[in-house]
């Protein structure tokens, strides 16, 4: 896959959002040293420490709007654990839907866009944002955890390049074999696993015993007199 390496952009996901929109030719990545304006899911924002972040982006294009589609967020992370397992055998977790933490804290975020293409079907977008090293001041602010905390010392771009080796593999693994081919691959890095949880879905809360997740990549929660089954929210857990 070809990478476009930028010294610094407002946002790795923006550009390549752009070149869908203007019918460029994909699969496509793009890189920066430095990014500004780093977005996550529901508005939040991301801090990404200049010159100490993977600030990574990679467009890929559907024939079709397939039914895993809501799926490749959480396969995207399930990419980035892969790699960074091989740096890092214990520690890590995936957090529902795309989320990685090291101990209690997040590590690593993603991001998964979507727009129609000019060709037909449907161009995804997905983005991660991760720190190699952070100063004591912004760990504490953001919760964060940053690479070095692990003992992990790499160069941001090597780490990039690992990362889109494994989107693209993975990317075509879901194609062909739907997202239930990696429920055991969750299974066994599930953060959530044996946890009391709280969700929020715009107006709708609610709270109780983690199940674990479908094969379609939906939440399992049951309070105690009903199962339910979420398709997207915002989870915290409860001590």
């Amino acid at each position: 896959m070809k990478c476009i390496e930028l010294d610094t952009t407002v946002s790795t996901n923006s550009v390549l959002l752009e070149h869908c929109q203007t019918g460029g030719a994909l699969p496509l990545a793009v890189f920066a040293d430095q990014q500004t304006g780093g977005r996550g899911r529901n508005g939040k924002s991301w801090y990404s420490e200049p010159n100490h972040s993977v600030n990574l982006s990679a467009a890929f294009h559907f024939a079709d709007y397939p039914s895993y589609l809501t799926c490749i967020p959480l396969v995207a992370g399930l990419s980035i654990l892969a790699v960074l397992q091989q740096y890092v055998p214990t520690g890590l977790a995936m957090k529902w839907p795309n989320d990685l933490y090291f101990g209690e804290q997040k590590c690593c975020g993603v991001l998964c866009e979507s727009v129609p293409s000019q060709q037909g079907g449907v161009n995804v977008v997905i983005g991660c944002g991760l720190n190699t090293f952070l100063p004591q001041e912004k760990q504490e602010q953001y919760n964060a955890a940053p690479l070095s905390l692990m003992g992990l010392d790499i160069k941001p771009l090597d780490l990039a390049r690992q990362i889109l080796a494994q989107w693209q593999h993975d990317i075509e693994q879901l194609k062909q074999e739907g997202f239930e081919s990696f429920l055991p691959r969750w299974q066994q890095a599930d953060f959530l696993a044996n946890r009391h949880i709280e969700l929020i879905n715009g107006p709708k809360q609610l709270a109780g015993q983690y199940i674990g997740i479908d094969s379609q990549g939906r939440l399992l929660l049951c309070d105690g007199n009903q199962e339910y089954v979420v398709l997207a929210g915002e989870v915290t857990v409860k001590f």
